[in-house]
C-alpha cells in the first residue's frame, strides 16, 4: 500500500486492454463481480477464502446444527478474526452459525482488504475501463478472469489472412499447395497432441500465447518465401515477423511430411525474439 502497487496494477491492466494488449485473466470471479458492481452486493462463499485453516473452520460452522451453550469455546479458533470482522451474534438457531460463517468470509475477502480494493478500482478507471466494465460485465469477464479458451485450427484460419498472388500465376499455384499443407498442419496440431502446440505456434508468429481481447493489430498474415536467400537457395524453414504478425511459409516442400518436419523443427528450436 505504501508504494500504491494496487493502483498501478489497475492502471497497467486498463492501459493494456485499451491498447490491444492481453487482459490479466487471473482475477477471481468474486473480485470481478465486486469491481463491476459493489463489494456489498457481492456474495462471498466460504470456499473463496484462500487460508485453508480459516476456510475449514467456517465450513464446519455452515453445517453446525446444535444450539451450543458455550459459544466462547466454539468460536475460540477464530475469536480474533470475528472481533475484527464484528460478526459476533447471539445464537438463537442453527441458521445463525451460517450467517456468522458467511459474514466472516465476506469481511475476510473485502473488509480487511478494502483499502487495496479501492486503489485497484481507481487504477482501473484509467481510460474509462472501469466504467465500461460496470456497463458490460459479461463482455469483460473472460478477459479479467481465467477461462479455458483453447486455441483451435478454426481460430488460426479466422485470424491469419493469406497474401496471395493473382489467380493463374505460377506463384499462386505454389501458394495454394503450401496453404493446403498449412491448413492440414494446424488441424493436425489440434487433433493430435504433441510437443508442439497451437499456443507455441501462435507465440512463434506473434509473440503472444493467447489472442488479445481486441484482436491483433495489424491483422496477422501468411506470406510465402518465394525468393532465394543469400546462399542462392530458398529457405526450407518458416520465418516470422512478430512486429507485423506475419508468418512466412517455405515454398520448397511439395510433400506434406517434409513441410511438417520443417515447421516443427523451426518452432521447437526457436530461441525467442530475433531468432525466429
Amino acid at each position: 500500500m505504501v508504494s500504491d502497487d494496487y493502483f498501478y496494477a489497475g492502471m497497467t491492466i486498463a492501459t493494456s486492454l485499451v491498447h490491444g494488449g492481453p487482459g490479466p485473466q487471473f482475477l477471481s470471479p468474486v473480485l470481478f463481480e465486486a469491481l463491476s458492481s459493489t463489494p456489498e452486493s457481492t456474495f462471498v462463499a466460504v470456499q473463496d477464502i484462500p487460508d485453508m485453516d480459516i476456510r475449514n473452520y467456517l465450513e464446519k460452522l455452515l453445517t453446525y446444527q446444535e444450539e451450543h451453550s458455550n459459544t466462547a469455546n466454539l468460536f475460540e479458533p477464530i475469536q480474533t478474526l470475528m472481533q475484527l470482522a464484528g460478526t459476533h451474534k447471539v445464537i438463537r438457531n442453527a441458521d445463525d452459525y451460517r450467517k456468522i460463517a458467511e459474514e466472516t468470509a465476506h469481511w475476510y475477502i473485502f473488509g480487511r482488504t478494502r483499502a487495496a480494493f479501492e486503489r485497484l478500482k481507481e487504477g482501473l478507471k484509467t481510460l474509462g475501463v472501469l466504467d465500461a466494465m460496470t456497463k458490460y460485465p459479461n463482455a469483460f469477464k473472460h478477459v479479467m478472469c481465467y477461462t479455458e479458451d483453447t486455441l483451435t485450427a478454426k481460430t488460426f484460419d479466422n485470424i491469419f489472412r493469406p497474401v496471395l498472388h493473382p489467380l493463374g500465376s505460377n506463384k499462386r499455384g505454389t501458394e495454394n499447395l503450401v496453404l493446403s499443407h498449412w491448413k492440414d498442419f494446424i488441424q493436425e496440431l489440434q487433433d493430435e497432441p504433441s510437443d508442439l502446440t497451437l499456443m507455441s505456434l501462435l507465440f512463434f508468429i506473434t509473440g503472444c500465447k493467447t489472442v488479445p481481447p481486441l484482436g491483433f493489430r495489424p491483422e496477422p498474415t501468411v506470406d510465402f518465401l518465394h525468393d532465394a536467400e543469400d546462399n542462392g537457395e530458398k529457405s526450407r524453414f518458416p520465418k516470422a515477423n512478430t512486429c507485423n504478425c506475419t508468418l512466412f511459409l517455405p515454398t520448397v516442400h511439395v510433400v506434406y511430411e517434409e513441410f511438417t518436419e520443417a515447421m516443427r523443427y523451426a518452432v521447437l528450436n526457436c530461441q525467442g525474439f530475433g531468432f525466429a
